[in-house]
């Protein structure tokens, strides 16, 4: 399936999308919300990336 999603990702790469809401309500905007979900896992149990909390504005 991976490869399935590499492929439709670099189909959108022809439109940039600039804002959150533009990527979510886009015909992608599932897949989009997927591949997203799966690099935070692959981040999170390689443990090569943390969560932080923001600093205040």
């Amino acid at each position: 399936m991976r490869e399935h999603i590499v492929f439709l990702l670099s189909a959108m790469e022809a439109r940039a999308f600039t804002y959150y809401k533009e990527v979510v309500d886009s015909p992608y905007g599932d897949l989009w919300s997927r591949v997203v979900d799966e690099d935070m896992e692959s981040l999170q149990k390689n443990a090569t990336w943390k969560l932080g909390k923001l600093h205040p504005v």
